[in-house]
């Protein structure tokens, strides 16, 4: 009878270490608490991240690692040379043609040709913007990163006459990942408008 009576005071103590024991072997679901941000996806207790972002979470846009330009257009440029004379002798409105270049270190002064159209405008006139159908050859600006130049040139019988330029870097503008961006300022004589497509 002595026995039986310690052997059931046992009985509470091994229910409670098997409940015990039990509940530390059941696991626990590694995505609880945490919260993938930006349409993430928990796996495992991490954030799968869409195309695009970046980070525990999800939180930080990724930089592309290239733009494709899809399309282009001149919205301004000037219609007359800084002395006042037409940009052709014959007094016709000059032959758009836009070129791309790189920067020396100081991001300021004009290094290399990066790309030039092979296509220009005919007499084209100021107050309207030109658009270019084609971008021919392809224009993928790479690394995204990088200070570029946007220059307009007049293209008359082989020769280029500068009209003005605009230097920017892409990664500055485009957190939205806007699909067109204007290239331009208050100040500037010459600007443009892209259409961007992001590559990842």
């Amino acid at each position: 009878m002595e026995q039986r009576l310690r052997f059931s005071q046992f009985i509470p103590l091994l229910i409670f270490s098997f409940i015990l024991l039990a509940q530390s072997c059941k696991k626990a679901d590694p995505c609880e608490g945490v919260t993938c941000q930006n349409d993430g996806v928990c796996v495992d207790g991490s954030c799968q991240c869409p195309t695009g972002w970046e980070g525990e979470f999800c939180q930080t846009r990724t930089l592309p690692s290239a733009i494709k330009i899809t399309s282009l257009s001149v919205t301004k440029f000037p219609e007359t040379m800084t002395n006042g004379a037409a940009w052709d002798a014959d007094g016709s409105g000059p032959e758009l043609l836009p070129y791309v270049l790189t920067l020396e270190s100081d991001n300021k002064t004009p290094k290399d040709v990066y790309w030039g159209s092979k296509i220009n405008t005919t007499n084209s006139s100021g107050g309207r913007t030109i658009n270019f159908p084609l971008i021919s050859p392809a224009l993928t600006i790479d690394p995204v990163d990088k200070y570029y130049a946007f220059f307009l040139y007049d293209y008359d019988d082989g020769s280029l006459d500068a009209m003005g330029g605009i230097i920017v870097n892409f990664a500055e503008h485009i957190d939205d990942r806007p699909e067109t961006f204007s290239i331009d300022c208050s100040t500037c004589i010459v600007g443009f408008e892209v259409g961007l497509e992001y590559i990842y």
